[in-house]
Parts: C-alpha cells; sequence; structure tokens
C-alpha cells in the first residue's frame, strides 16, 4: 500500500504573524517537523501545499491557487490521483509524533476507509483516508474533513501522543 502524506500549509498566518510553514519549532521549522513526523512514521511520498509565492523543501511541492477557499482546497490539491492511501497533518500541527503516523496507517493497512488518532477521548491528527474515502473528500465543498468524521464511521486508533490534539493558531499557544 502507497500512503501519501498531504500537508496544507497555505494558511496565511496573520495571528502568527506570518506563513506557519516556516516558523520555527524545537530546533526545526513547522513543516519539516511534520515531514520527519510522516516520513519516520511511514508515508510514501510527502506533499506540501503552499499559497502562492511560498518557498517550501522536503517532499513534492504543490501550489494552491487560491488559498482562500480554506484548508479543504489543499487537501483537495493533494489528493485525486489514485494511491491507496493518504495522511492529512496541516502544518500547525507539529508535535504529532511519528508512532501516532504509524499507528494510522497500521488502520488504513488493516482495511478502514478513514482512521483517526485519539488520545484521552479526543480526536486528533492526522487523518487517515482510503482511496475511497479520498474520492469523497474530492466532492466536498465549503466544508472541511470534519464533514467525512460525522457522515462515516472512523477506525479510532487510541494513541499516547497529546502532540496529536495540539495545533497553534496563534503565538499564545505557545
Amino acid at each position: 500500500m502507497k500512503v501519501v502524506g498531504i500537508i496544507p500549509a497555505a494558511g496565511e498566518g496573520r495571528r502568527m504573524g506570518g506563513p506557519k510553514l516556516d516558523y520555527p519549532h524545537r530546533g526545526s521549522t513547522f513543516l519539516q517537523l511534520c515531514i520527519d513526523a510522516l516520513t519516520i512514521g511511514g508515508a510514501d511520498e510527502i506533499r506540501a501545499v503552499v499559497a502562492p509565492g511560498m518557498q517550501a523543501e522536503g517532499g513534492v511541492v504543490l501550489t494552491n491557487p487560491d488559498p482562500s477557499r480554506g484548508m479543504i482546497s489543499s487537501v483537495q490539491i493533494g489528493l485525486g490521483d489514485g494511491r491507496d492511501a493518504y495522511l492529512v497533518l496541516p502544518v500547525d500541527c507539529p508535535d504529532v509524533s511519528s508512532d501516532t503516523v504509524a499507528q494510522v496507517i497500521e488502520g488504513l493497512r488493516g482495511g478502514a476507509a478513514l482512521v483517526v488518532p485519539v488520545y484521552q477521548g479526543r480526536r486528533g491528527h492526522p487523518l487517515g483516508l482510503s482511496s475511497e474515502m479520498a474520492t469523497k473528500a474530492l466532492e466536498l465543498r465549503d466544508v472541511g474533513l470534519n464533514a467525512l468524521l460525522r457522515l462515516y464511521d472512523a477506525l479510532p486508533i487510541e494513541v499516547d501522543d497529546p502532540g496529536c490534539l495540539k495545533d497553534y493558531d496563534s503565538r499564545s499557544d505557545f
């Protein structure tokens, strides 16, 4: 099974003072930490989706021509080529562990169409999607991936990773 890790990173990061992908954290950047977690966790390919004019290194870099359409538009740019499975890890979630990534991939390899890590009863990241669920995600308009979680049963994977819940929306989140 080929697994593609998608990192939506096209947001302006207004509350962070600039794009989050280059934000320094734990001796690296948000983007590099996400790439590392996905790669070490077992993703076969990484796709970072950025806004026009943004630069990124690592993996395949795709451009979202209209990031004002929301994160779902970046996810959809990363999907759609018939791969077996996808992991969606927003760039503002750099604390996700590679073990969590590996556990989500294992859930997908076990045949689940939709997989979500759960820490202390709360759903986190990355979200795992089969190719069938990716097709459904491509049909979403003006709603996020949470719509899939409302419409379809996801396999919950209990993880020991508080980082799967943490997203950084503003500097005060540190």
